[in-house]
């Protein structure tokens, strides 16, 4: 239709298979494609003992440990849920968008807890989502968070920092 913006999807079926070929998802929804330069050297930080987590906290679970990042005051939390001893930490790494909008590694840290079943806090200073420009001259700024036991990885949580 004239005037009308229209997305088109095309779909193939191919060998009994169905192909679908739609216009790539918006660059915010996973966040940054990269894995974390391993080679960089993350600070490291023990939590300091918190009564309780910050209700506005974003989680992420996995056995043996839970994890949060909160916007405001750029906080992260760790609880360690392994009994027997084990250390949980978070582990978190800064991205931030470049002045072509693409994402790129910034920084890295672990925020420990010291084995024992009581929420720990670190307290960070992140670019927020809004700050512009950021030190790669764009603007946007997220946080990959992972739970970690042990030397035991799952996922990570992506979360923007638009506190």
């Amino acid at each position: 239709m004239p005037g009308k913006l229209c997305t088109v999807v095309t779909t193939i079926l191919l060998l009994g298979s169905i192909l679908t070929f739609a216009p790539p998802a918006a660059a915010d929804d996973g966040g940054p494609v990269a894995d974390e330069p391993w080679s960089a050297i993350p600070e490291e930080t023990v939590g300091t003992l918190a009564a309780e987590v910050a209700a506005d906290c974003i989680y992420i679970h996995r056995p043996g440990a839970s994890a949060c990042f909160q916007r405001q005051g750029d906080t992260v939390w760790i609880l360690d849920t392994e009994t027997g001893g084990g250390t949980a930490r978070a582990y978190w790494s800064l991205w931030l968008r470049d002045a072509d909008g693409n994402w790129r590694f910034r920084r890295s840290g672990n925020c420990w807890s010291t084995g024992t079943p009581q929420w720990r806090k670190c307290k960070y200073e992140f670019y927020e989502d809004s700050t512009y420009p950021n030190a790669f001259g764009g603007q946007g700024a997220g946080i990959r968070l992972y739970p970690v036991v042990g030397d035991t990885w799952s996922g990570y949580r992506w979360i923007r920092n638009n506190a």
